[in-house]
C-alpha cells in the first residue's frame, strides 16, 4: 500500500495557469477600462527586460530539478530535495520568476491592470499549491526540509 508522502501534494491546479488566467483577466479589464501607469518610453525595455530575466529563473530551476532527478510538477511526488543553486536563495524560483513575468509584462504594455493582477495570482498560487507543497515536503522530508525552510525564504 502506497505510503500517502508518495502520492504528491495533491495540488490541482498547475502554477503556469493561475498566472495565466489572471493576465487574460486583467487584459480583459484593461480592455474594457483602459488604465496606463506612467508614459512609457524606455521602460518598456525595463519590463521587457525583466520577463527575460524571469524566462532565465525558471529555465535554471527547471534544470536543477532535471539534474536533481526529480518531479518539476508540483501534483507529482518529490524524490528529493533540491538545496543549492537557486534554492539557497528562494524555496519557490519558479513561482517567483512567473511574479517578476507578470510584473514585466504589465510594465511592457503600460497595463496596472496586469500589474495588480500579480496579487490575487500570488494568492491563490500560495493558498492552492505553495502550502500543499510545504506540507507534503515536511510530511516527507521531516527534519530536513523544516531546516531548509528556517534557511531560505519562501520568495527571496
Amino acid at each position: 500500500m502506497p505510503h500517502e508522502s508518495d502520492k504528491g501534494p495533491a495540488v490541482k491546479i498547475p502554477p503556469p495557469l493561475i498566472f495565466v488566467v489572471f493576465i487574460l483577466l486583467a487584459l480583459v479589464g484593461e480592455y474594457m477600462w483602459p488604465t496606463s501607469l506612467i508614459v512609457l518610453g524606455d521602460l518598456m525595455y525595463v519590463g521587457w527586460g525583466l520577463c527575460g530575466f524571469a524566462f532565465v529563473l525558471a529555465i535554471t530551476a527547471a534544470i536543477q530539478f532535471l539534474n536533481a532527478k526529480t518531479h518539476i510538477e508540483p501534483w507529482r511526488p518529490a524524490q528529493s530535495l533540491i538545496l543549492s543553486g537557486l534554492f539557497r536563495y528562494s524555496r519557490n524560483p519558479i513561482y517567483l520568476a512567473f511574479i517578476i513575468f507578470t510584473i514585466g509584462l504589465g510594465v511592457s504594455l503600460n497595463s496596472l491592470w496586469v500589474m495588480l493582477s500579480t496579487i490575487p495570482a500570488t494568492w491563490v498560487l500560495k493558498r492552492f499549491v505553495i502550502l500543499k507543497e510545504e506540507r507534503y515536503l515536511t510530511a516527507k522530508f521531516g527534519k530536513h526540509y523544516l531546516e531548509y525552510c528556517a534557511r531560505v525564504r519562501r520568495w527571496l
